[in-house]
Order: C-alpha cells, then sequence, then structure tokens
C-alpha cells in the first residue's frame, strides 16, 4: 500500500531530518529552527513540538 500524505505549516526554517515510526505511524521531524515537530502519518495532522533545543536538529533515532 502507497502512503500519500501532506504536511502543511512544518518548521520556520528548512527540515534537516526525518525519522519514521511504523508502529505508531508517526513521523518526527527535525530543523534548522532547533525544534522536533510529531506528525500523524495517516492524517498529516501536527500532534506535537519540542523545542527545548539550543541548535540545529541533525538526526533523529526513535526507540
Amino acid at each position: 500500500m502507497e502512503y500519500k500524505t501532506t504536511i502543511d505549516d512544518t518548521h520556520s526554517k528548512s527540515i534537516t531530518c526525518i525519522a519514521y515510526h511504523p508502529i505508531r505511524k508517526e513521523i518526527f521531524t527535525g530543523s534548522e529552527d532547533s525544534s522536533i515537530k510529531v506528525w500523524d502519518i495517516d492524517t498529516g495532522k501536527h500532534l506535537a513540538t519540542l523545542s527545548e533545543h539550543k541548535g540545529w536538529i541533525t538526526s533523529l533515532y526513535y526507540w
């Protein structure tokens, strides 16, 4: 099955990394704006923003 979801209003600067959690069906995006955002893969809905970081997010690891 192929999924196509559009995510609008993402970050204020470029996205630098993406992580996918197949069981929870979530995508995490990291950005030059120092934030990580969590998205529902089925709906494209923004679920949360983590903004405690001081610099660019260059990699993500979901455990």
